[in-house]
Protein backbone atom coordinates (compact mmCIF):
# COMPACT_ATOMS: atom_id res chain seq x y z
CA UNK A 1 0.00 0.00 0.00
CA UNK A 2 2.80 2.32 1.02
CA UNK A 3 3.17 3.20 -3.13
CA UNK A 4 -0.44 4.00 -3.82
CA UNK A 5 -1.95 7.20 -3.64
CA UNK A 6 -4.51 6.94 -0.78
CA UNK A 7 -7.70 9.26 0.28
CA UNK A 8 -8.31 10.16 4.00
CA UNK A 9 -11.98 10.74 4.43
CA UNK A 10 -12.95 12.95 7.12
CA UNK A 11 -16.48 13.20 9.05
CA UNK A 12 -16.15 15.12 11.94
CA UNK A 13 -17.86 17.75 14.26
CA UNK A 14 -14.91 19.69 14.67
CA UNK A 15 -15.95 22.88 12.08
CA UNK A 16 -13.31 25.17 10.68
CA UNK A 17 -13.02 27.82 13.42
CA UNK A 18 -11.07 26.17 15.91
CA UNK A 19 -7.65 24.66 15.13
CA UNK A 20 -8.71 20.98 15.84
CA UNK A 21 -8.92 19.90 12.63
CA UNK A 22 -5.63 21.52 11.11
CA UNK A 23 -3.91 20.11 14.05
CA UNK A 24 -5.32 16.65 12.93
CA UNK A 25 -4.32 17.23 9.46
CA UNK A 26 -0.94 18.63 10.21
CA UNK A 27 0.09 15.26 12.35
CA UNK A 28 -1.05 13.32 9.39
CA UNK A 29 1.08 15.69 7.37
CA UNK A 30 4.39 15.22 9.52
CA UNK A 31 4.57 11.37 9.33
CA UNK A 32 3.43 10.64 5.69
CA UNK A 33 2.90 11.71 2.02
CA UNK A 34 1.08 10.59 -1.52
CA UNK A 35 -2.64 10.97 0.05
CA UNK A 36 -5.33 13.14 -0.26
CA UNK A 37 -7.60 14.24 2.22
CA UNK A 38 -11.53 14.42 1.59
CA UNK A 39 -13.68 17.06 3.59
CA UNK A 40 -16.91 14.72 3.43
CA UNK A 41 -18.30 17.26 6.09
CA UNK A 42 -17.19 18.88 9.41
CA UNK A 43 -20.84 19.97 10.30
CA UNK A 44 -22.19 17.31 12.04
CA UNK A 45 -23.61 18.29 15.50
CA UNK A 46 -21.78 18.55 18.00
CA UNK A 47 -21.51 15.03 19.37
CA UNK A 48 -24.47 13.63 17.40
CA UNK A 49 -23.14 10.11 17.10
CA UNK A 50 -26.13 8.97 14.32
CA UNK A 51 -26.11 12.30 12.15
CA UNK A 52 -22.33 11.08 11.56
CA UNK A 53 -23.19 7.45 11.69
CA UNK A 54 -26.02 7.66 8.81
CA UNK A 55 -23.83 10.46 6.80
CA UNK A 56 -20.44 7.43 6.71
CA UNK A 57 -23.27 4.90 5.52
CA UNK A 58 -24.89 7.25 2.71
CA UNK A 59 -21.24 8.05 1.37
CA UNK A 60 -18.68 5.34 1.79
CA UNK A 61 -19.75 3.18 -1.25
CA UNK A 62 -18.48 5.91 -3.52
CA UNK A 63 -14.97 5.70 -2.84
CA UNK A 64 -12.31 3.81 -4.77
CA UNK A 65 -12.11 0.79 -2.67
CA UNK A 66 -8.78 -0.69 -0.67
CA UNK A 67 -7.66 2.94 -1.04
CA UNK A 68 -9.93 4.79 1.28
CA UNK A 69 -9.87 5.37 4.96
CA UNK A 70 -12.38 7.08 6.75
CA UNK A 71 -11.65 8.98 10.09
CA UNK A 72 -14.88 10.17 12.02
CA UNK A 73 -14.10 12.10 14.67
CA UNK A 74 -17.34 12.47 16.41
CA UNK A 75 -17.27 11.91 20.69
CA UNK A 76 -20.35 11.67 22.93
CA UNK A 77 -18.74 13.33 25.49
CA UNK A 78 -16.27 16.29 25.39
CA UNK A 79 -13.24 15.45 26.87
CA UNK A 80 -13.96 11.86 27.49
CA UNK A 81 -12.88 10.24 24.63
CA UNK A 82 -13.63 6.37 24.00
CA UNK A 83 -11.02 3.98 22.99
CA UNK A 84 -9.73 4.46 19.55
CA UNK A 85 -10.24 1.97 17.24
CA UNK A 86 -9.41 0.77 13.66
CA UNK A 87 -12.13 -1.38 11.87
CA UNK A 88 -10.89 -2.99 8.52
CA UNK A 89 -13.95 -5.09 5.62
CA UNK A 90 -13.12 -6.34 2.06
CA UNK A 91 -12.63 -2.64 0.81
CA UNK A 92 -12.52 0.24 3.12
CA UNK A 93 -10.91 1.18 6.49
CA UNK A 94 -12.15 3.47 9.24
CA UNK A 95 -10.51 4.66 12.02
CA UNK A 96 -13.07 6.19 15.00
CA UNK A 97 -13.82 6.34 18.58
CA UNK A 98 -15.14 3.00 20.04
CA UNK A 99 -18.39 5.10 20.73
CA UNK A 100 -21.41 3.66 18.07
CA UNK A 101 -20.49 5.50 15.07
CA UNK A 102 -19.41 3.16 12.95
CA UNK A 103 -22.72 0.92 13.92
CA UNK A 104 -23.22 1.46 10.12
CA UNK A 105 -20.30 0.12 8.98
CA UNK A 106 -20.43 -2.53 10.78
CA UNK A 107 -23.93 -3.45 9.81
CA UNK A 108 -23.13 -3.20 5.83
CA UNK A 109 -19.38 -3.37 5.24
CA UNK A 110 -19.20 -6.46 6.48
CA UNK A 111 -16.27 -4.94 8.93
CA UNK A 112 -14.15 -8.12 9.75
CA UNK A 113 -11.32 -6.88 12.11
CA UNK A 114 -11.46 -4.32 15.11
CA UNK A 115 -8.65 -3.06 16.23
CA UNK A 116 -8.17 -1.13 19.56
CA UNK A 117 -5.26 1.29 18.48
CA UNK A 118 -2.80 1.18 21.60
CA UNK A 119 1.02 0.64 19.75
CA UNK A 120 3.19 3.12 21.66
CA UNK A 121 4.42 4.64 18.28
CA UNK A 122 1.24 5.72 17.43
CA UNK A 123 0.36 7.61 20.35
CA UNK A 124 1.91 10.83 21.75
CA UNK A 125 2.67 10.86 25.40
CA UNK A 126 0.93 12.69 27.69
CA UNK A 127 -2.52 13.01 25.22
CA UNK A 128 -5.02 15.44 27.04
CA UNK A 129 -8.14 13.99 26.35
CA UNK A 130 -8.97 17.36 24.53
CA UNK A 131 -6.05 16.44 21.98
CA UNK A 132 -6.50 12.96 20.76
CA UNK A 133 -7.55 14.28 17.39
CA UNK A 134 -3.83 14.94 16.79
CA UNK A 135 -2.02 13.02 19.17
CA UNK A 136 -3.61 9.19 18.47
CA UNK A 137 -5.77 9.93 15.34
CA UNK A 138 -3.18 11.47 13.34
CA UNK A 139 -0.34 9.50 14.59
CA UNK A 140 -2.11 6.19 13.38
CA UNK A 141 -3.70 7.37 10.12
CA UNK A 142 -0.05 8.75 9.20
CA UNK A 143 1.50 4.94 9.58
CA UNK A 144 -1.25 3.68 8.24
CA UNK A 145 -0.92 5.84 4.77
CA UNK A 146 2.91 4.37 5.40
CA UNK A 147 1.91 0.90 4.39
CA UNK A 148 1.59 -0.40 8.52
CA UNK A 149 -0.48 -3.34 8.59
CA UNK A 150 -3.74 -3.29 10.65
CA UNK A 151 -2.39 -6.23 12.49
CA UNK A 152 0.44 -3.62 13.72
CA UNK A 153 -1.93 -1.28 15.46
CA UNK A 154 -3.11 -3.24 18.61
CA UNK A 155 -4.89 -6.02 19.63
CA UNK A 156 -8.18 -7.04 18.13
CA UNK A 157 -11.25 -6.03 20.41
CA UNK A 158 -15.03 -8.12 20.01
CA UNK A 159 -17.14 -6.19 22.56
CA UNK A 160 -17.01 -2.97 20.50
CA UNK A 161 -20.02 -0.40 20.98
CA UNK A 162 -22.60 -1.07 18.05
CA UNK A 163 -25.87 0.89 18.84
CA UNK A 164 -29.35 0.24 17.84
CA UNK A 165 -30.39 1.91 14.15
CA UNK A 166 -33.83 3.01 13.13
CA UNK A 167 -34.89 0.67 10.38
CA UNK A 168 -37.83 0.81 7.83
CA UNK A 169 -40.49 -1.86 9.04
CA UNK A 170 -43.04 -3.47 6.57
CA UNK A 171 -45.93 -2.81 8.83
CA UNK A 172 -48.69 -4.10 6.41
CA UNK A 173 -48.47 -5.30 2.62
CA UNK A 174 -49.01 -2.55 1.23
CA UNK A 175 -46.81 -0.02 3.63
CA UNK A 176 -43.56 0.23 4.63
CA UNK A 177 -42.75 2.74 7.45
CA UNK A 178 -39.42 4.58 8.91
CA UNK A 179 -38.34 7.96 9.84
CA UNK A 180 -36.65 10.92 8.74
CA UNK A 181 -33.04 10.35 9.77
CA UNK A 182 -31.50 13.91 7.96
CA UNK A 183 -32.38 17.34 6.81
CA UNK A 184 -30.01 18.65 4.60
CA UNK A 185 -28.79 22.04 4.22
CA UNK A 186 -31.31 22.66 1.60
CA UNK A 187 -34.31 21.73 3.76
CA UNK A 188 -34.29 17.83 1.51
CA UNK A 189 -35.76 15.45 4.18
CA UNK A 190 -33.62 11.81 4.13
CA UNK A 191 -35.40 8.83 5.08
CA UNK A 192 -34.44 5.47 6.27
CA UNK A 193 -36.01 3.82 3.70
CA UNK A 194 -34.47 2.86 0.98
CA UNK A 195 -34.85 1.47 -2.51
CA UNK A 196 -34.93 -2.40 -1.61
CA UNK A 197 -37.45 -1.68 0.89
CA UNK A 198 -39.71 -0.82 -1.89
CA UNK A 199 -38.67 -3.41 -4.53
CA UNK A 200 -39.08 -5.63 -2.24
CA UNK A 201 -42.62 -5.01 -1.86
CA UNK A 202 -43.20 -4.40 -5.43
CA UNK A 203 -41.46 -7.37 -6.17
CA UNK A 204 -45.30 -9.01 -4.78
CA UNK A 205 -47.58 -6.46 -5.67
CA UNK A 206 -46.53 -6.12 -8.89
CA UNK A 207 -44.18 -3.02 -10.63
CA UNK A 208 -47.02 -1.51 -11.83
CA UNK A 209 -49.23 -0.47 -8.47
CA UNK A 210 -48.87 3.10 -7.57
CA UNK A 211 -46.60 4.14 -4.23
CA UNK A 212 -46.73 7.62 -2.38
CA UNK A 213 -44.60 8.75 0.22
CA UNK A 214 -46.54 9.74 3.40
CA UNK A 215 -45.15 12.40 5.84
CA UNK A 216 -47.89 13.48 8.78
CA UNK A 217 -51.08 15.02 6.95
CA UNK A 218 -48.73 14.79 3.53
CA UNK A 219 -49.43 12.66 0.67
CA UNK A 220 -45.88 13.19 -1.64
CA UNK A 221 -45.76 11.73 -5.52
CA UNK A 222 -42.47 9.22 -5.66
CA UNK A 223 -40.66 10.17 -8.88
CA UNK A 224 -37.73 9.23 -11.12
CA UNK A 225 -37.16 13.28 -11.10
CA UNK A 226 -38.78 16.46 -10.80
CA UNK A 227 -40.07 18.45 -13.67
CA UNK A 228 -42.03 21.59 -14.31
CA UNK A 229 -45.14 21.37 -13.00
CA UNK A 230 -44.48 18.87 -10.74
CA UNK A 231 -46.08 19.20 -6.71
CA UNK A 232 -44.12 21.79 -4.60
CA UNK A 233 -42.43 18.43 -2.54
CA UNK A 234 -41.88 15.18 -4.24
CA UNK A 235 -39.85 11.79 -3.18
CA UNK A 236 -36.89 10.97 -5.14
CA UNK A 237 -34.74 8.10 -4.76
CA UNK A 238 -31.16 10.21 -3.56
CA UNK A 239 -27.64 9.13 -4.51
CA UNK A 240 -27.24 6.62 -1.50
CA UNK A 241 -30.43 4.55 -2.25
CA UNK A 242 -32.47 6.29 0.19
CA UNK A 243 -35.96 7.64 -0.19
CA UNK A 244 -35.54 12.10 0.24
CA UNK A 245 -38.30 14.54 -0.14
CA UNK A 246 -37.25 17.75 -1.60
CA UNK A 247 -38.94 21.02 -2.43
CA UNK A 248 -37.24 21.66 -5.95
CA UNK A 249 -37.61 25.70 -5.35
CA UNK A 250 -38.06 25.68 -1.36
CA UNK A 251 -37.03 23.91 2.14
CA UNK A 252 -38.98 20.59 2.14
CA UNK A 253 -38.46 20.70 6.02
CA UNK A 254 -40.13 24.63 6.37
CA UNK A 255 -42.55 23.06 3.94
CA UNK A 256 -43.87 20.00 5.83
CA UNK A 257 -43.01 21.09 8.90
CA UNK A 258 -40.93 18.26 9.46
CA UNK A 259 -37.97 17.76 11.43
CA UNK A 260 -35.35 14.51 12.00
CA UNK A 261 -37.27 11.88 14.00
CA UNK A 262 -40.24 12.36 12.39
CA UNK A 263 -42.58 9.20 10.61
CA UNK A 264 -42.91 8.76 6.87
CA UNK A 265 -44.47 5.87 5.56
CA UNK A 266 -44.55 4.42 1.82
CA UNK A 267 -47.76 2.99 0.98
CA UNK A 268 -48.68 1.34 -2.13
CA UNK A 269 -52.17 0.70 -3.81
Amino acid sequence: MADRHVILALITDLGVRDPALAQFKAGVLALAHNFEFVDITHDIKPRDLLEAAFTLDRVYRDFPIRRTAFIVLVESLLGAPRRPLLATSMDYYYFAPDNGVLSFAYEHDDVSNVYHITAEHMITSPCGSLSAHRDVYASAVGWWVKGLDPTNFGDTVNDHVRVTLPKAQRTSPKEVKGIVLAVQRHGGLVTNISENDINAVRAELGPQVPFRAVLGDNSIPLLSGWAEGAPECVALYGPSGYVEIISAKGDASKTLSAKRGDAVAITFG
